[in-house]
């Protein structure tokens, strides 16, 4: 019985999931509110049905903090910080610091905090983005696993933001260690030279040090 209740649960999560992902394809603002809406929904009934640390209640924690963040308002964005901190915390917990779904909330949260633009905000990012990459690189996925190279690409454009010298230095080291290798993707190497080109004019602007 206990079954049957949790398979009729997940079906009517998956048919709100749906829902949630066409409207938030639409890119507008309507929409985009929309979808946050049925997400609350679905976390509210994987927390009832599942409990807060079950990997179904955790992804749709992660979802709506994804839709958060994309809404952009500071209200928003100070809840995405949460849920992506909850979420973060409850995946080391449950699937421990080394699991991909745990560095992608690490990135998650560390995007999010390069986008504050503060300098405390910047720093935790930082860490965070390292660590990222640190643990996906050495641990989890290899040097040239498409994870691994995106956080690389994150990481290198906090440093070219971050400016200073050292920080610049440390930018190029990751871009030329990508392209060198030539285990990028031609999109997410072009990627990465337009960010890193981007910082190159920035440097050169009076008062960039």
């Amino acid at each position: 019985m206990l079954q049957m209740i949790n398979d009729l649960a997940q079906q009517a999560i998956n048919t709100q999931q749906a829902q949630a992902d066409f409207l938030y394809k639409k890119r507008d603002i309507n929409s985009l509110n929309q979808s946050i809406a049925l997400y609350r929904e679905i976390l509210a009934v994987n927390e009832k049905t599942f409990g807060k640390e079950h990997p179904d209640t955790l992804e749709s924690m992660n979802n709506l903090a994804g839709l958060l963040s994309d809404k952009g308002d500071t209200q928003s964005r100070a809840e995405a910080e949460t849920l992506y901190r909850e979420t973060l915390r409850l995946r080391k917990k449950v699937l421990g610091e080394e699991h991909p779904n745990t560095l992608t909330s690490m990135n998650n949260l560390a995007n999010l905090l390069h986008g504050k633009g503060d300098t405390e905000s910047r720093d935790e990012a930082e860490t965070l983005h390292g660590e990222t990459l640190r643990l996906s690189s050495k641990k989890v996925l290899g040097e040239e696993h498409p994870d691994t190279l995106t956080s690389m690409n994150n990481l290198a454009n906090l440093l070219s933001d971050k400016g200073g010298i050292k920080s610049r230095d440390n930018a190029e080291k990751l871009y030329e260690f990508a392209k060198k290798r030539g285990i990028l993707s031609r999109e997410l190497l072009e990627c990465m030279k337009f960010d890193f080109l981007c910082f190159e004019k920035r440097s050169s602007l009076p008062g960039r040090n």
